[in-house]
């Protein structure tokens, strides 16, 4: 099982737009958890568990979520299951 965390800052003056975006991202999808940081408001991450391939890369590129993150910065990680890493 793998889990990617998107992390990007919204400008806040397209806060607005930007919550309507992610409630339409998420009635699409019951695997993402969507958080805010409590002391940097603006600042947002994804948890998306059992990701994909290429959602890092999608994410990354994706033209709305670019839209709204401050100076065009998405950050991401891809964990996998420590226990149950793939033997070489």
């Amino acid at each position: 099982m793998k889990k990617t965390f998107v992390e990007y800052k919204v400008k806040l003056e397209e806060m607005d737009a930007y919550r309507l975006y992610m409630a339409d991202v998420l009635q699409r999808t019951d695997s993402v958890e969507w958080l805010e940081s409590q002391e940097q408001p603006g600042l947002f991450l994804e948890i998306h568990a059992n990701s994909e391939e290429g959602l890092a890369e999608r994410r990354q590129a994706d033209p709305n979520l670019l839209r709204w993150a401050q100076n065009g910065s998405v950050r991401v990680w891809t964990f996998f299951d420590a226990g149950q890493r793939p033997r070489n």
